[in-house]
C-alpha cells in the first residue's frame, strides 16, 4: 500500500492507527526512537503518554512493521526531518494534530471511494474502530492494554453487541 507519490508516510501513519488507536496527541509526539520493528512494537515512554504515566508497549502487525521501514528509509532522504526525530510531520513540516490528521483520514476514504458524509469520521475514529474489533475477538485486557487506558471501566464503552448477537445468546440460554 503505497501512495500515488511513493511516499509510504500515509499508509505507515494510517496502519499505525489501525494497529495501536492512538490519540492525536500521541501521532504529534510518535518519535522514531519509539519503533521497534524488529520486535514489531512500539515503545512509548511514560513522559510522552496522553493520560497516563507508564510506559508501554504494544505490538502491532507485520504489515505495519514493514510499512513502518519502508516509511523510516523514505524518512531519512526528507530534509525536513533533518533537525527533528519526530516520525511524522505535515506537507508544511509541522508535527500531525487533529485536524491534519483528520484531512489524511477522509482523503485515504475518499481516494478509496468510501462514502462517509453522514458520518462524522476524526483521527479517533480509528482508536474507536480497533477497540470495537478487539471486543468482538473477546478480551477486554488487550483491548485495555492496546488503547492504553488506565482502568477496565474506560474499555467498557467499547462493548456494543448488535440486536442479532443478543438474539442469538438469548436463543442458545432459552
Amino acid at each position: 500500500m503505497e501512495t500515488g507519490d511513493g511516499s509510504w508516510k500515509v499508509p505507515a501513519l494510517i496502519m499505525l492507527g489501525l494497529d495501536l488507536g492512538p490519540r492525536p496527541m500521541m501521532i504529534e509526539r510518535a518519535r522514531v526512537d519509539w519503533l521497534k520493528v524488529t520486535s514489531k512494537e512500539v515503545e512509548i515512554p511514560a513522559d510522552a503518554a496522553v493520560k497516563n504515566d507508564e510506559t508501554w508497549t504494544n505490538p502491532i502487525t507485520e504489515r505495519t512493521a514493514q510499512a513502518l521501514r519502508r516509511w523510516l528509509e523514505q524518512r531519512e532522504t526528507r530534509p525536513k526531518y533533518d533537525e527533528t526525530d519526530l516520525l511524522f510531520l505535515t506537507r508544511e513540516g509541522n508535527p500531525y494534530t487533529s485536524g491534519p490528521l483528520k484531512r489524511v483520514l477522509q482523503g485515504v476514504l475518499d481516494e478509496a471511494g468510501i462514502e462517509y458524509s453522514d458520518r462524522d469520521i476524526s483521527w479517533y475514529s480509528l482508536r474507536h474502530s480497533l477497540g470495537a474489533q478487539l471486543v468482538r475477538e473477546g478480551n477486554l485486557k488487550q483491548v485495555k492494554h492496546q488503547l492504553r487506558h488506565k482502568s477496565i471501566e474506560s474499555t467498557f464503552k467499547y462493548l456494543h453487541q448488535s440486536s442479532d448477537e443478543v438474539r442469538g445468546n438469548l436463543d442458545k440460554i432459552s
